[in-house]
């Protein structure tokens, strides 16, 4: 085999590593979000509680404090 076939198949090699790289990353992009209102017994709104979400799948956890704003 010649040296520009070799390298003919070496870079289309490494393009293909390159491109399956790319979608793999694309795929793990992901956007959600969590709204609500937190509050006390007499219904006014709690500021700073912590609140913890948990993927149950993946074991990730997302924790935040709330604000005094209400929606």
């Amino acid at each position: 085999m010649g040296v520009f076939a070799m390298t003919k198949k070496l870079a289309v090699l490494v393009l293909v590593v390159f491109f399956e790289g790319v979608l793999s990353v694309s795929a793990q992009v992901s956007t959600s979000s969590i709204t609500g209102v937190v509050t006390d017994a007499s219904g006014a709104v709690v500021a700073n509680a912590r609140v913890e979400a948990k993927n149950e799948n993946t074991g990730g956890v997302f924790n935040q404090s709330t604000t005094s704003s209400a929606p």
